[in-house]
């Protein structure tokens, strides 16, 4: 009797609700296919807010789900886990470049400082980069892993590059630290409220850089620094302050009316931002308009200086070829009114 091969029965994922046959994963009762399964993974490896990879408020282990990763996506989390662990100030990237073809540096993570010379080759761009100042190069005698190669070695290149970039910039206003010690991004606010998550999972004031935490109060008019807005700012709002003064005495339809005639006369927070975008917008657009009325000015000066500079035959012969170019469309003109003459006559 020859063993007959059972078909595997069709489930629906509970995630992306695909109907699918196959081998799949039961979490909490519930089916889960490997695709979404392994979407966690994939999104650790993209981001550092998403490690380590999560379901819910469970830790997934990669080694004991290497059988559904695979063997690339078990190899990439393995090498970014590496590179999370490593503290932010000591890492080191590859800042090959090779413009115009690659503008930008290859960013692949080396390894950890090193207070020594010794280069690592990049499994990216081959180049290698050395793990005390950043530096690449691209040696062609030689292929190993790790050299030592001689150069201006200086570790504080780098910082005061980046200390450079940050001049004039005012903290807590433009940019803020992150208080971590082993993180210390700089982050930026373009928009929302100054409570910040940094991708380390720390939470802080963007104002002042301290550590906040839900209930302790940092948000409050006395002592703390506004939700919204900068201090001193009209615009800020605290927590414990109420934007409209009411009036017990006034029944609901009375403070209604008011509020609604007190929010038609102050112009919304998204209307007066509007305004202002156009405003700006509208600057930098009369600029290039400066711009290219100048380039125009100056392009038919230059021209006017390139035809004084020519000789007195050059003129003599520029207006012949005019005065001739001038008789000939003279002549085109006068040929069509009389063939047009001579139809009318036939007709």
């Amino acid at each position: 009797m020859s063993a007959t091969r059972r078909t595997p029965l069709p489930f629906t994922c509970s995630i992306c609700c695909d109907t699918q046959h196959g081998t799949h994963l039961k979490i909490d009762d519930a089916p889960v296919c490997h695709t979404c399964f392994r979407r966690p993974f994939e999104l650790a490896t993209a981001s550092e807010e998403d490690y380590p990879a999560h379901w819910g408020t469970r830790i997934l282990s990669a080694p004991k789900w290497q059988h559904i990763l695979g063997p690339a996506l078990f190899a990439t989390y393995q090498a970014k886990e590496t590179e999370y662990s490593c503290p932010l100030d000591q890492r080191i990237y590859c800042t090959r470049t090779d413009p115009p073809r690659r503008p930008d540096p290859c960013n692949h993570f080396m390894g950890r400082w090193r207070n020594a010379r010794d280069c690592l080759r990049c499994e990216e761009c081959m180049w290698y980069t050395c793990l005390r100042c950043s530096d690449s190069f691209s040696p062609s005698d030689t292929s190993a892993a790790q050299i030592s190669i001689e150069h201006h070695c200086d570790p504080k290149r780098e910082q005061e590059f980046e200390n450079r970039a940050f001049n004039g910039l005012k903290l807590g206003k433009d940019y803020q630290i992150c208080p971590n010690e082993t993180c210390k991004r700089k982050v930026e606010l373009s928009h929302g409220c100054n409570y910040i998550r940094c991708h380390c999972r720390t939470s802080f004031c963007f104002i002042c850089g301290q550590l906040v935490r839900d209930g302790n109060g940092h948000w409050k008019s006395e002592g703390g620094c506004p939700r919204f807005g900068q201090p001193g700012d009209g615009r800020a709002i605290y927590d414990d302050e109420d934007r409209y003064d009411d009036n017990e005495d006034l029944t609901d339809e009375q403070r209604a009316r008011e509020l609604f005639h007190r929010e038609a006369l102050v112009m919304p927070d998204w209307q007066q931002d509007a305004q202002r975008a156009m405003d700006v917008q509208m600057r930098f657009v009369r600029q290039a308009q400066a711009e290219v009325h100048a380039e125009e000015a100056r392009r038919r000066e230059r021209e006017r200086q390139r035809l004084d500079a020519q000789p007195r035959g050059f003129w003599r012969a520029w207006r012949d070829q005019r005065q001739a170019r001038e008789n000939e469309q003279a002549g085109q003109r006068l040929r069509r009114r009389k063939s047009n003459f001579n139809l009318r006559d036939n007709h």
